[in-house]
């Protein structure tokens, strides 16, 4: 492999898959965004980032079997990985001299979205208990009111039967 870059037949020997293989690969992964460089005669010129990135899609592949999902797959990861480049030149250009390892800065981003997921469930669970304490005071209020209404129709009925007994008493009947 020449640092200059290489054509498909070469990649391809180096990778031990068919040219034809290589291309559909590599349109798979053009489709998703990926950009191989060309030269005049619109030839794709292979450097050695695309080697490792056809040779992470040749491991992925055996794997999920679908080009299209090995393509997004890859690609996402080639982004991130730039990403992460263009975010650890940033602070170097300012003399804060910050460098991470691959795992290190996994480590640092696992961290994160643990920190953030327990935020967001401790955030959930205040808002959720919350919610039950307003529908236990709704309830009790409920309880209440329906505690009164039968007070009143206890004393209401309670108030007949003495009335009917009054009457009953007055005019002399009987139950």
């Amino acid at each position: 492999m020449s640092e200059f870059g290489s054509f498909a037949k070469e990649v391809a020997l180096h990778l031990e898959i068919n040219v034809n293989t290589l291309r559909r690969w590599s349109l798979e992964l053009e489709k998703v965004g990926y950009e191989f460089t060309r030269n005049d005669k619109d030839q794709r010129i292979y450097f050695k980032r695309d080697i490792v990135v056809l040779t992470d899609f040749q491991k992925l592949i055996e794997k999920t079997q679908s080009l299209e999902n090995t393509a997004i797959a890859i690609v996402s990861k080639v982004k991130e990985q730039n990403n992460a480049e263009k975010m650890l030149s940033v602070f170097n250009k300012e003399d804060d001299k910050i460098s991470f390892t691959k795992e290190e800065l996994e480590d640092v981003i696992q961290k994160a979205a643990n920190n953030a997921a327990e935020k967001t469930a401790a955030i959930l669970l205040e808002k959720f208990n919350d919610s039950v304490e307003r529908r236990d005071r709704e309830l009790m209020v409920q309880i209440k009111q329906q505690q009164e209404l039968q007070k009143q129709l206890l004393l209401e009925t309670a108030t007949d039967n003495e009335k009917r007994s009054f009457f009953s008493r007055i005019f002399g009947r009987t139950k």
